[in-house]
């Protein structure tokens, strides 16, 4: 037996309001099998929506470009951190500096590996350890190390932080954007299923195929199940309905 389901994205959304709305324009109130304010209210939400979703498709876009700048300044802060570490190590391994020089970046004189630079938070991390750590080593009256120097190094770290606060600052933008399209959807939904309620109402007097029918008219969705759908299938019987997965 076809069961009617509500729209489950936004585009299912909006073919749902503009059935509605189309079936307002092209019949007289008292022929439109829902009322007058719901046609009202479906108006007015249907532009409302409309810009919500827009936003939310700027955002998104915004959202992906931003990432991919996080990305390559991400990665290059993490190259620069584990290089510099890198040639600290060769320079132990040639006795050329102490064990002991790795206090100074936070690691014990044993730790011949490079740190965790996973994710941002232990690159943030490990960077301000790494700058710190050399230019206390310095100050100490140690050599600098170059290729790559630290200031270099810095360089591409401040970059990053600075990407990163204003990354946090872009997150908290976009969870708001997605609070509102969520709230947008919760009332589409709850307009769509009054009308769709109204539609059946007023056909319920028809025979249940003859019913559906008239409703889909109006973006009305039934569907049927699987098992429905191939029991029909089976006898050659061709529908038009959907069938739920």
């Amino acid at each position: 037996m076809p069961y009617r389901r509500l729209p489950t994205t936004d585009k299912a959304r909006k073919r749902a309001i503009e059935a509605a709305l189309r079936m307002g324009e092209t019949n007289h109130a008292v022929e439109l099998a829902f009322s007058q304010e719901n046609l009202e209210l479906l108006k007015e939400f249907n532009m409302e929506f409309e810009l919500v979703l827009k936003k939310n498709k700027e955002e998104q876009d915004r959202q992906l470009e931003k990432n991919k700048a996080f990305n390559e300044f991400q990665h290059k802060a993490k190259l620069y951190l584990s290089h510099f570490l890198q040639i600290i190590n060769m320079a132990i391994q040639r006795d050329e500096l102490k064990p002991e020089v790795r206090k100074h970046y936070g690691l014990e004189p044993s730790d011949t590996g490079i740190p965790p630079f996973h994710n941002e938070n232990e690159i943030l991390e490990w960077g301000e350890k790494v700058i710190e750590g050399e230019q206390q080593r310095v100050n100490e009256g140690g050599s600098p190390i170059y290729n790559p120097s630290i200031a270099l190094v810095k360089v591409h770290f401040t970059a990053f932080k600075d990407v990163s606060m204003l990354h946090k600052v872009l997150h908290d933008d976009t969870a708001l954007v997605k609070t509102g399209i969520y709230q947008a959807r919760e009332r589409a939904d709850a307009i769509i299923r009054e009308i769709w309620n109204e539609v059946e109402q007023h056909f319920s007097h028809l025979p249940p195929p003859q019913k559906r029918e008239k409703a889909k008219e109006y973006g009305v969705v039934y569907v049927l199940r699987r098992k429905e759908l191939k029991a029909l299938q089976s006898t050659g019987i061709q529908t038009d309905l959907a069938f739920d997965f």
